[in-house]
C-alpha cells in the first residue's frame, strides 16, 4: 500500500479483527521492498495494492508478484480499477479482488479468514 494513511489504518485495525493469535502485519509502500521482504520472510498472505509507485502497471505488479512467489496467497485491494485485471488475477490464483475504498474492515477480516483456511 503506497497510501500511508490507508496502510496505518489497515495495520491498526487488522490485528483486532482476526482471531487470536494476532497476526504479524508488515507494510511496504512499494513493490521492490515488498519483494525483498518476501524473499527472506515466509508469509501466510499478501494483501496487494496494484498501483504501487515502482511498478509500471497494475498488471505488471501482479505478474511480478506471481512469478517470484507463485505459492503465496494474495488478496488484491487497490485504488486502481480491479475490474481491469480481475480475470488475469483470478487466473493467477488470486483469492479476492476488491476496490480498497469500498472494503469495510469487517468484510476484509472475513475475507482474510476465509483465504487463510
Amino acid at each position: 500500500e503506497d497510501n500511508e494513511p490507508d496502510a496505518e489504518l489497515f495495520m491498526a485495525v487488522l490485528p483486532r479483527l482476526v482471531d487470536p493469535p494476532p497476526p504479524v502485519v508488515e507494510h511496504r509502500a512499494a513493490l521492490k521492498p515488498a519483494l525483498e521482504y518476501l524473499a527472506s520472510n515466509p508469509v501466510d498472505l499478501v494483501v496487494l495494492d496494484l498501483g504501487l509507485p515502482d511498478s509500471p502497471t497494475p498488471a505488471m505488479t501482479l505478474r511480478t508478484m506471481r512469478e517470484m512467489f507463485p505459492n503465496v496467497k494474495i488478496i488484491i485491494l487497490s485504488g486502481a480499477n480491479p475490474d481491469d485485471i480481475a480475470a488475469e488475477a483470478i487466473a493467477a490464483g488470486v483469492r479476492f479482488v476488491g476496490k480498497d475504498e469500498f472494503m469495510a474492515a469487517n468484510v476484509l477480516a472475513r475475507t482474510i479468514a476465509r483465504v487463510l483456511q
